[in-house]
């Protein structure tokens, strides 16, 4: 059964994620990467500043340690996200505004505004979420 979650990222650093097709996480993640994401596994990207979700993606092969690959350089910070994580759409992408299904996200339990609030959930970049929630944005999304 895949596992669903989100990966949390910037407007800039979300297009070297679909240009290259891969995601990068430092080394906070690492045991996260090499023991929980696994092939198969669906994901949802949230953008922060424009606080939109884009997806569906679907994790290729197991995230590895690879300082070498060519986006490494291209994210902001450059060379910190060291942890590769193999995606690739699972079908065709939408987007869905955060606000539009913001009461309906069960993994959102704290609602207030400002310092605190929801968007410190937002403040790692891989969020685990269940599928009744992974299902909730994909279902808003528009293509």
């Amino acid at each position: 059964m895949p596992k669903h979650w989100i990966f949390v990222t910037s407007p800039e650093n979300y297009n070297i994620c679909f240009k290259y097709r891969v995601y990068g996480v430092d080394e906070r993640y690492k045991v996260t990467v090499e023991k929980h994401l696994e092939p198969g596994d669906m994901v949802i990207f949230y953008i922060k500043e424009k606080k939109v979700f884009r997806g569906p993606w679907r994790v290729v092969n197991k995230g590895t340690y690879n300082p070498k690959h060519e986006a490494v350089n291209k994210w902001k910070p450059s060379g910190k996200f060291i942890y590769v994580i193999p995606i690739e759409p699972a079908n065709n992408l939408g987007e869905c505004s955060l606000t539009n299904i913001f009461n309906d996200l069960l993994f959102l339990t704290n609602r207030k505004k400002g310092k605190g609030g929801y968007s410190d959930h937002f403040q790692f970049s891989i969020i685990s979420i269940r599928e009744e929630d992974f299902n909730t944005i994909i279902n808003h999304m528009s293509i």
